[in-house]
């Protein structure tokens, strides 16, 4: 049954039939005041429901974007200037469409990497950051020697504030992956309660103090028949085992035919930890392949070490030969991660990101992976170092994601060495400038050099996809790279010229009146008397200078005749450097291409003895392939703008006005405008 109203409405009947509607044939009385109640009822919500959402949609408007900041430690402007123009960078080919970048970097001198990131986080010079070297003094003068120092990579040897610390400060999240200075957390997080904020918005984890265990590789010499029985797999007098321990853990390896593969003989390697049952452990069973343009060959991460001060490692089986006389099973480094996390977050993070890099150039070169080009091999060793920067990139990347998506920071640093490590490998091969340059060499070995930054590029585009335009991305180096052949040995030229002395390999510091001190590399230190070992009275102080002066400008090099040190200058008379304070040096030099200076007496000059030569970097910074990086894409960012050039301490300041977090207060450097439209900045 259906009741009709007086305005023709009809309502449901108590069997829920019915549905409210207009009875057919009947109108609504539009002059009725209970429609007009009704009508401005309406009206009302939806004009509150229509200005709720314009408020919701400028709140999330006005909501200022994070930052995430990624570095490529050894980037060169001039490597990275010719990718990008070659296409082969498309990730940062769609950051120069889409974003910014930069014309190039100025960095800090000497440009090194932990004088290069402290300049960019505090903005400031090593004058008032203290980061004057990757090695610093290891205190005042009155109580260190000349021979003394700590690293410059240690959080406690700051002296200014990095963003990461102001950004907490303010009662922003951070989330610190990956930085220099760092470590250990503690200063950071007792100048964070000290200004009344919470240190649970300092979330910072670092792998480089802590290493477990340095990489490996086992061969058919590790292999010998088996010592005992594996649970699950069949015995054979023809299979082969080793045992072996990584960092207090014992590890089991089996060589065996699977049942299960049609390959005769040996074609799998299964790993146990902790015992040969595999009851209670961490098991694997890896195929051999050479290098892959993939990571599907690694096995899973195995942890090793105890409570905080573990880590994780994985292995990759490169070589299997059915009678097991050719085996090559790679085992990578463990280093535990240390910082302002712990418990539930640093483990599920760690679930992500199991494994710290794995930096292996050194064993590259060293001849690990095999033959290397220089050697005269096929590329193999070249492929499988690449491949392991692939999984470390694909690491960072998942480390990267799990911070964004379950910390939600305002601020996110990360980082990766890899591009440094190889340009100090092979742009003393690949620098067309350097005298002796084999084009026919570096033809071969500029494709892997190019993948590295390739997968780097990766990385990149995945974590800007991920961001999407939540946060603006900022990629950054430190320092460029170029080639050397030949050493400065600049206590030696301090020798001959009277002004220092050694005492077996070591500096006698009762004859030395000046040297090139433990921190230092392109500049030197007086001996004064008011240090701590010293003997130089400040009346004899300027004469020291202007015999140091004379004896570096006076070195020639015995091959050509021509001048190795091109410029030598006090501190106070190039103020734009940032080193004329704090505990920077009292006399600075750069050299001509090719050369490199050494704390090291003897020959002034001596030739590097390697046939790859050295890529090196901390020359003066106005040096072209001495350039840093910056691009930066995002919200607020002015589309398609190659700026200006900039100053490492310039790069902060200039983010953070457009992203709304403070700038670190002992800032030098200055906020440039040009890269934010005109309503970005904050």
């Amino acid at each position: 049954m259906q009741a009709e109203s007086a305005k023709g409405w009809r309502f449901a009947s108590s069997d829920g039939r019915g549905s409210r509607a207009r009875t057919r044939g009947h109108k609504c009385d539009r002059t009725s005041p209970v429609w007009r109640k009704q009508r401005r009822i309406v009206l009302g919500l939806a004009i509150l429901m229509v200005s709720l959402l314009l408020a919701v949609a400028a709140s999330l408007q006005a909501q200022p974007p994070a930052l995430v900041m990624i570095s490529w430690d050894g980037a060169p402007d001039w490597v990275i200037d010719r990718l990008v123009e070659e296409g082969r960078l498309p990730t940062l080919g769609r950051i120069r469409k889409e974003g910014a970048c930069a014309e190039y970097v100025v960095p800090s001198f000497p440009s090194k990497t932990a004088v290069g990131h402290s300049a960019v986080f505090t903005a400031a010079w090593p004058e008032v950051s203290g980061i004057v070297g990757n090695s610093v003094p290891a205190g005042p003068a009155s109580q260190t020697t000349l021979t003394e120092s700590l690293r410059g990579f240690d959080s406690r040897a700051l002296t200014a504030e990095p963003v990461f610390v102001t950004a907490a400060k303010a009662g922003f999240q951070v989330a610190v992956l990956s930085a220099t200075q760092s470590y250990p957390a503690e200063p950071h997080l007792a100048a964070i309660r000290a200004s009344g904020a919470d240190p649970g918005k300092f979330w910072s984890l670092s792998g480089f103090e802590t290493t477990l265990a340095g990489r490996a590789m086992l061969t058919e010499k590790d292999f010998r028949t088996p010592a005992g029985e594996w649970p699950g797999i069949p015995d054979s007098p023809s299979f082969k085992e080793a045992e072996f321990e990584v960092a207090g853990t014992k590890f089991f390896a089996l060589a065996y035919d699977d049942p299960s593969d049609p390959t005769k003989g040996l074609d799998t390697v299964a790993i146990r930890q902790g015992s040969r049952s595999g009851s209670g452990t961490s098991e694997a069973k890896l195929r051999p392949s050479s290098a892959r343009d993939d990571s599907g060959f690694w096995s899973r991460p195995f942890r090793v070490g105890t409570g905080e001060r573990s880590g994780g490692l994985a292995f990759r089986l490169f070589t299997l030969s059915p009678d097991g006389s050719q085996i090559e099973l790679y085992r990578s480094s463990a280093n535990a991660l240390l910082g302002a996390a712990s418990g539930a977050s640093k483990a599920s993070y760690e679930g992500s990101y199991p494994c710290f890099h794995d930096d292996a150039f050194g064993n590259y070169k060293s001849g690990l992976f095999g033959p290397t080009l220089v050697e005269g091999g096929s590329g193999e060793a070249e492929r499988r170092i690449v491949e392991i920067v692939r999984r470390d990139c694909e690491l960072l990347f998942a480390g990267t994601r799990w911070a964004w998506e379950n910390l939600r920071p305002r601020l996110l640093t990360h980082y990766t060495p890899m591009s440094d490590s190889a340009g100090h490998t092979w742009i003393g091969l690949l620098d067309p400038d350097l005298p002796g340059h084999d084009p026919d060499l570096a033809a071969k070995i500029w494709p892997h050099y190019i993948k590295l930054f390739q997968l780097q590029d990766e990385w990149l585009g995945k974590v800007i996809d991920l961001v999407g335009n939540d946060a603006v991305v900022a990629l950054f180096s430190d320092h460029g790279m170029e080639g050397i052949s030949k050493y400065l040995n600049v206590q030696g030229v301090l020798e001959q010229a009277g002004l220092a002395a050694q005492s077996g390999r070591n500096i006698d510091l009762t004859k030395t009146q000046i040297a090139c001190a433990a921190w230092e590399d392109f500049s030197l230190t007086v001996n004064r008397a008011d240090r701590k070992g010293g003997i130089v009275a400040p009346g004899e102080v300027e004469s020291v200078l202007a015999q140091a002066t004379a004896a570096l400008l006076s070195v020639r090099d015995p091959e050509t005749n021509l001048p190795v040190v091109t410029s030598v200058w006090r501190a106070r008379d190039v103020p734009g450097l940032g080193v004329s304070g704090g505990a920077c040096g009292d006399l600075y030099f750069d050299l001509a291409p090719g050369y490199y200076p050494r704390r090291s007496f003897g020959a002034p000059v001596t030739k590097v003895t390697s046939e790859w030569r050295e890529g090196v970097h901390g020359f003066y910074p106005e040096r072209r392939k001495m350039h840093s990086i910056l691009y930066v894409r995002g919200p607020g960012i002015r589309p398609g703008l190659v700026g200006p050039s900039l100053r490492q301490i310039d790069i902060v300041p200039t983010l953070c006005s457009g992203v709304g977090l403070p700038i670190p207060p002992q800032a030098q450097g200055h906020a440039v405008g040009q890269f934010w439209t005109s309503k970005s900045q904050r």
